[in-house]
């Protein structure tokens, strides 16, 4: 798996606080589900800087 850009970070996160599936989310970005609930884990830990490289 590729590494994802800040800009996806910030998109996939925005798409679940939006309430939109972790399984939709992660079809539309070609990642893992959990993926997609580990950097919604960080967002709510650390906000947005904390989705930074």
């Amino acid at each position: 798996m590729h590494k994802l850009c800040f800009v996806k970070r910030v998109w996939i996160v925005k798409q679940r606080i939006r309430g939109v599936s972790p399984s939709k989310i992660a079809l539309a970005q070609n990642v893992s589900e959990g993926m997609v609930r580990r950097l919604f884990r960080i967002y709510k830990q650390f906000g947005w800087d904390g989705l930074k490289d």
